[in-house]
């Protein structure tokens, strides 16, 4: 199974949540992959679409190993065995901390033109373009729990199996059309799959919140 581009994953993956019993849903896009997927998925259930600016932590002077993830406005998953096999110190933790969460408030701001929608009180759905690794959903769920919800769903075109079965007890409930056995990449899945900026989620954000017709922004061909 392979999707056209994150356009046509998001008209499926809202298909398939068509079959859900869902109160007055919250689409929830993980920025930035996760946000044209999320705006089709909003697209297809009529439901409002915002965004979740979340930031991978890496190790200080490591690019290259991350040990956990930030997600606006302060909710904060580490990976503890990461970190100790790092050799890493609380201080280490703390400036990785303190550096990806000023860029957190920087986009959001940045990528909005208006304040955050909530979930409060609604069935949340957190939409990514795909699971590979579980630091920026455990922090992303975390972020949405505490706008007290009254449901949180992942919902993934795709995703390794082991790690959504980790995932799983976290959310009430998962949506995933394609679980594969060591996924190595996400893009494999997908035929075009370009690299999201941060003018094209403010873009799709802004369309949704003007009830903009799908696909007049950042419309790709199928």
């Amino acid at each position: 199974m392979t999707f056209a581009n994150r356009l046509d994953a998001g008209r499926q993956l809202g298909a398939a949540l068509l079959a859900h019993p869902l109160t007055d849903p919250i689409i929830i896009g993980i920025s930035r992959g996760g946000v044209p997927v999320a705006a089709e998925v909003a697209h297809v259930l009529h439901a409002p679409l915002e965004i979740c600016v979340v930031r991978k932590l890496f190790s200080p002077g490591s690019p290259s190993f991350a040990i956990g993830a930030v997600a606006e406005p302060d909710a904060v998953y580490l990976d503890e065995a990461e970190i100790e096999k790092l050799g890493l110190s609380a201080g280490d933790v703390k400036r990785a901390i303190g550096i990806e969460t000023q860029e957190l408030s920087r986009l959001g701001e940045l990528l909005r033109d208006g304040p955050p929608l909530t979930a409060s009180g609604r069935d949340a759905i957190l939409v990514d373009d795909g699971v590979t690794r579980i630091d920026t959903l455990r922090a992303a769920v975390r972020a949405v729990r505490g706008q007290r919800p009254e449901s949180v769903t992942l919902a993934v075109p795709l995703a390794d199996r082991e790690l959504l079965e980790q995932l799983r007890p976290h959310f009430d409930r998962v949506a995933c059309l394609l679980e594969e056995g060591m996924l190595v990449a996400v893009g494999s899945r997908y035929r075009d799959f370009w690299p999201v900026s941060e003018s094209e989620v403010a873009a799709l954000l802004a369309a949704a919140g003007r009830g903009a017709a799908r696909g007049d922004v950042a419309r790709r061909a199928s």
